[in-house]
């Protein structure tokens, strides 16, 4: 299943993990332990993707693991700090939760798809 919306997946999972590991390499020096912690979350977040590219059974656990971190990164700046949700300093978080978003339902798409073709998944729901 190499067509090209698994190139489209599996760039939108580099352009993902690049994206974290730019936003890790951005963050200047740690001012306290949530931007140490926020920046080691990302560097982890970006050596999962990374490997995820490496490992295709690694693709769904990690991009579901990464959407977990930027909802949860999201609601936090909202909720708690009071950030506007259509400010600039969150677009880059927004942008890469819809490549993640994008990248995972690709791949679950064609995960359905092998599934059907190996007889796993019935061709049409009965009943």
């Amino acid at each position: 299943m190499h067509d090209i919306t698994h190139k489209l997946a599996v760039g939108l999972l580099a352009a993902a993990a690049l994206a974290a590991l730019a936003a890790a390499w951005t963050l200047d020096g740690p001012a306290g332990l949530a931007a140490a912690h926020r920046q080691w979350i990302l560097v982890g977040l970006a050596a999962s993707l990374l490997a995820a590219l490496a490992w295709p059974a690694l693709r769904l656990p990690a991009i579901g693991a990464a959407l977990l971190v930027q909802v949860a990164y999201l609601a936090a700046a909202v909720l708690v700090q009071g950030v506007e949700p259509a400010s600039a300093s969150l677009a880059p978080e927004v942008a890469q939760s819809l490549l993640l978003l994008a990248a995972g339902w690709l791949f679950l798409h064609e995960a359905r798809q092998e599934a059907r073709w190996d007889g796993v998944l019935p061709l049409r729901q009965e009943g």
